[in-house]
């Protein structure tokens, strides 16, 4: 992803330099508040090895009973995330302005977990069964995404305020393991299956006002899948086309 990244900011740069006049390429810098809605880029995970779903008992019930987690195949979760850092270049073509950047957001939805299909099991007062209930304390498992998600778009912006563009990014596909008590989720561990590259292409429009600008991007993603070595026993169903909404505030 760098290698091509790359490749297209200095395709930018060397087309400002060709033309005379005043200095084209800016830096840019941007500390948004930039609040994305994905669907699922995985529709289903299964086939979950045994050792994964064995999730022991938390230590502060000493009294439950071990058991592996018996469903093996659960829904991924949407990806709700929050972009927090675009940094590249912009170029200056006179009405229209290229911008490349890299960005940085932090996958929100790895703990809010919107849509998974998390899978339980009893410890306690029902051992062995999905059953809740006053007093039940339960081990899960479910899919879901890395937290930190880098990737790096590209965008030409036109006098009317709206943009088109088109984004590429790498992120880990995980199995999140943990324990459901007193109605809170607390994850145990994160084992990373596999990974998932994604090519958006997205339409936005923005208002600039003062040194703020405030609008939204919607696209779609086009999703494929390679499982990590030890791991690719594991079913991994790609939605090969997911979409996205975006709200955007940045500074």
């Amino acid at each position: 992803m760098c290698r091509k990244a790359l490749m297209v900011i200095l395709l930018g740069v060397s087309i400002a330099h060709t033309s005379e006049g005043e200095e084209r390429i800016r830096l840019l810098l941007d500390i948004p508040l930039d609040l994305q809605f994905s669907t699922p880029s995985v529709k289903e995970v299964s086939n979950v090895f045994e050792s994964i779903r064995n999730v022991p008992i938390h230590e502060d019930d000493p009294w439950g009973t071990p058991g592996v987690i018996a469903k093996n195949r659960g829904d991924a979760p949407w990806i709700v995330e929050l972009r927090f850092l675009n940094l590249g270049v912009e170029v200056d073509l006179d009405p229209t302005v290229w911008k490349n950047y890299f960005d940085l957001s932090w996958n929100i939805g790895h703990w809010l977990m919107i849509g998974s299909d998390a899978q339980e099991r009893n410890y306690t007062n029902a051992p062995g069964t999905e059953q809740r209930g006053y007093g039940a304390a339960l081990t899960f498992w479910t899919p879901g995404y890395s937290r930190i998600i880098p990737g790096f778009r590209t965008e030409f912006h036109f006098e009317n305020n709206w943009f088109v563009g088109a984004g590429f990014r790498k992120y880990d596909l995980e199995i999140i393991t943990g324990y459901d008590r007193y109605d809170k989720l607390k994850h145990r561990s994160h084992t990373d299956i596999g990974e998932i590259f994604e090519t958006s292409v997205f339409v936005g429009w923005n208002r600039v006002e003062d040194d703020s600008t405030a609008g939204f991007r919607v696209g779609a993603n086009f999703n494929s899948y390679n499982g990590k070595d030890g791991y690719r026993a594991i079913d991994v169903e790609t939605n090969k086309v997911s979409f996205f909404l975006s709200l955007c505030l940045s500074y």
